[in-house]
């Protein structure tokens, strides 16, 4: 499940001032369920070895060594966050997220952690209460200065058409035409969430890319016409930008420019290329300044084609410290119902895949009747020179006072005078006739 931004929903409490560590870990029982664990890590002289040694914790106990996803690190507070998923001999799988930070004396680490098939919907109310519970950092730390506000209670939301899920905050609205796995909500004070936002993009990088767009001007009314060409391979954060800007343009949609100004790369997810993005804009359709936070993937190109995922949210600068933290919590708790929507995507794509084998079936009876026209064209060009060439040799043997004689012993034509053919035919009928123009043989009378 996508909780990446849990580290950023985190990051008003690890910056809060801190109190003193306690001498032992506390734990603590979810408010909808699962576990949170927090505390010092004894002898840990970094976040590595706070790290390694709380996964241990997680090893002993469970019997099981923890699989782990992947690693955020937070620069404005240091802390190190990775998501596990460990299967145990015996009882469920357990799943969840360790943190680490730095503390008065040292390292501390927090454990939020559950039933892999709950904690879509306990995480959010751990998260907050560790905010509220926890405060690791330098012994008298915070500067004064404005905090962010933690993230406000979310009520989980399921779409219609069952494609996806998402914990909605109060104030905001779901736009009406979310499906298919795509959420898009707006809040409050102009923030604004695309979860699951997917583009199918031809690859214009790609042979076959590159001759779908030569023939696009060809095919309207067609997906090839109105599609996305981009080329493959290109850095995240410019791929994002630049198919942000092409969809609004296909779409006829105004765009407020997007700058991306750190792009954190993150492990693989099932194949794809995926980055941490950052930057300026991202609002749609406002102006107003705003700064986005995106988790984007790109699948490798196939057949001259590829696909990209994004989960974005952008919250106005002007309201950034109060509703950040919410916006990253409704994109935590974003949850594709991958079945359905692969369901969906088989039915829809059933009349493209019919309109693609049309396309294909007219051009092959396209080609065919060009072959029968070139065939038929050949034909008749042949043929007109055939009447020539025959005609050629009639006047000549005219001019020339010539007849094609047979032989009826050998099948053999010969041209001779026309006195001689008479002679021949009178002295042997059986064997010799007088050729009609007509019957002339082709390669041997002309």
């Amino acid at each position: 499940m996508n909780q990446l931004k849990i580290a950023l929903t985190l990051a008003a409490a690890l910056a809060l001032p801190a109190s003193r560590a306690q001498d032992a870990p506390t734990r603590l029982a979810g408010p909808q369920g699962g576990e949170i664990t927090y505390g010092p890590v004894a002898g840990a002289a970094s976040p590595a070895a706070a790290m390694g040694a709380t996964l241990r914790r997680l090893h002993d106990r469970f019997g099981a060594r923890p699989e782990l996803d992947r690693v955020v690190k937070t620069a404005d507070t240091g802390s190190t966050s990775v998501h596990f998923r460990i299967t145990p001999a015996q009882g469920p799988v357990v799943a969840g997220l360790v943190v680490v930070a730095p503390g008065a004396h040292g390292f501390e680490s927090a454990v939020l952690m559950d039933d892999a098939t709950r904690l879509r919907t306990s995480f959010p109310p751990m998260a907050r209460a560790l905010g509220a519970a926890w405060h690791p950092g330098p012994a008298g730390g915070g500067d004064g200065g404005p905090r962010n506000a933690p993230a406000a209670e979310l009520h989980p939301v399921t779409l219609s058409d069952r494609s996806a899920s998402v914990g909605v905050a109060p104030g905001w609205r779901l736009d009406p035409h979310s499906a298919m796995g795509t959420i898009l909500a707006v809040g409050p004070q102009g923030e604004f969430a695309a979860l699951g936002a997917a583009y199918t993009v031809i690859d214009t990088a790609s042979p076959q890319g590159r001759a779908m767009q030569m023939r696009a001007s060809g095919l309207a009314g067609t997906m090839y016409a109105t599609a996305l060409y981009y080329p493959s391979g290109r850095p995240l954060g410019q791929t994002f930008v630049d198919l942000t800007r092409l969809t609004s343009q296909r779409q006829h949609t105004p765009a407020a420019p997007m700058r991306v100004d750190h792009e954190e790369p993150l492990a693989y997810r099932g194949g794809m290329r995926c980055a941490r993005l950052q930057g300026d804009g991202g609002a749609m359709g406002s102006n107003v300044p705003a700064r986005f936070d995106t988790v984007f993937c790109v699948a490798p190109s196939w057949n001259g084609t590829f696909m990209a995922i994004a989960n974005h949210v952008a919250v106005p600068n002007a309201v950034a410290a109060q509703q950040g933290n919410t916006a990253l919590a409704m994109r935590d708790s974003f949850q594709p119902n991958q079945a359905v929507i692969d369901e969906m995507a088989r039915r829809i794509a059933a009349p493209g895949i019919a309109q693609i084998h049309e396309i294909g079936r007219q051009a092959a009876q396209q080609a065919a009747q060009a072959d029968r026209n070139r065939i038929d064209s050949r034909n008749a060009f042949e043929a007109h020179n055939d009447r020539i060439d025959h005609q050629g040799a009639v006047f000549s043997n005219l001019m020339r006072d010539e007849s094609v004689v047979l032989d009826n012993t050998g099948n053999t034509h010969g041209n001779v005078s026309n006195s001689v053919a008479d002679q021949m035919v009178r002295n042997d009928p059986n064997r010799y006739s007088i050729v009609e123009n007509r019957d002339y043989w082709k390669g041997v009378d002309y």
